[in-house]
């Protein structure tokens, strides 16, 4: 199920990212201007609204009549795999070329072999619990949630979803006093965001709000959670959870007002298709740009960059959903290893 104001809301958290790490790389988050400064300080909620979003999408997954643990986990991988390893070597390449613009993507073969699997573990470059390519520390988060879920599905079958945001719910506070880098995510309460997703998914599924027209409680949704974004009622990790949340199930119930035959929607849709792509490429695309006007003064220059940056960035966003998230070799693979479970099923 695709829900296209969602697909714009996974383009909106893409690129709220994007210019976030803009803001960090050119400006280390240091603003002038408005549109600067909530750059600085708000771009990272583009993450809260992806977890929120993965729980939700997860939820309806895994509610499917046919889905199991096993299928559930395969496809999630092949969602995941191929394009986060292409560009972690391309950043490998970038090490390579440019080893004083990518400082702190520095690796090691234990280190690199790490990341490759989602396994936390301290920078080589000392930045701290993250992998090769930085922006993948997301991703560690979102392959334990799939992890979780698809041990549950497998093991519990239909109140696997339950069990899992029961687990989920438990673990940051069973393994709070765990020291070790590597328990450093499962005890982490963001992972908690997945369940606040999982949340929204349960009561969408239960009174298919999508079909009733509530489109005013929808605003008043987006506006709550616009309110508590603004940190007028402090800025945490609760206060980002909330928001999200309230944004998703407001942007569910507008969705009737995005017309798919409008050419403005029909592009943002398409940027929600190449998020993934897009939160991965952007972080090159931004060391390319800093070696070449990493000391620009003047506005005209960073009016390019920007521009630049945009340009870049789509294009190459383009490229990787057409041709690594939906190559037909990588499809081949996921549909030869589910066939080979079911058919092992059936002997």
């Amino acid at each position: 199920m695709k829900i296209q104001s969602l697909q714009i809301l996974r383009a909106l958290a893409a690129w709220l990212v994007v210019y976030h790490h803009y803001m960090q790389i050119f400006h280390n988050f240091n603003s002038s201007s408005l549109i600067g400064d909530f750059f600085s300080s708000r771009g990272g909620f583009g993450v809260d609204l992806f977890f929120v979003l993965s729980g939700f999408m997860m939820y309806l997954a895994a509610s499917r009549p046919s889905a199991d643990g096993w299928s559930f986990f395969i496809k999630r991988l092949f969602r995941v795999f191929p394009t986060y390893w292409f560009f972690t070597f391309i950043i490998i390449i970038a090490v390579a070329l440019m080893p004083n613009t990518f400082i702190y993507n520095q690796y090691t073969a234990y280190t690199l072999i790490q990341s490759l699997l989602f396994i936390p573990h301290e920078s080589a470059s000392g930045l701290g619990v993250y992998p090769v390519l930085t922006v993948g520390w997301t991703l560690n988060y979102e392959i334990l949630f799939y992890s979780i879920l698809a041990v549950c599905l497998a093991t519990f079958k239909r109140k696997g979803t339950y069990i899992c945001c029961a687990l989920i719910l438990l673990f940051p506070i069973v393994f709070y006093s765990f020291d070790n880098v590597t328990m450093s995510v499962i005890k982490n309460p963001k992972m908690w965001q997945f369940v606040f997703g999982m949340a929204i998914g349960y009561i969408f599924l239960k009174y298919k709000i999508i079909e009733i027209q509530l489109f005013k409680t929808g605003l008043i949704s987006l506006i709550a959670g616009g309110i508590i974004l603004s940190g007028i009622l402090g800025y945490g990790l609760i206060h980002t959870t909330i928001s999200a949340s309230l944004i998703v199930i407001g942007f569910i119930l507008i969705n009737n007002l995005f017309n798919e035959k409008n050419l403005l929607t029909q592009f943002l849709i398409k940027l929600g298709d190449y998020s993934y792509s897009t939160y991965l490429a952007h972080i090159l695309v931004l060391g390319v740009l800093f070696s070449f006007f990493g000391d620009y003064t003047s506005i005209l220059k960073e009016t390019v960059v920007i521009i630049l940056l945009s340009l870049a960035t789509y294009t190459v966003s383009y490229f990787s959903y057409k041709y690594i998230e939906n190559s037909s070799f990588i499809d081949s693979l996921k549909v030869s290893l589910l066939n080979k479970k079911v058919q092992s099923t059936k002997k």
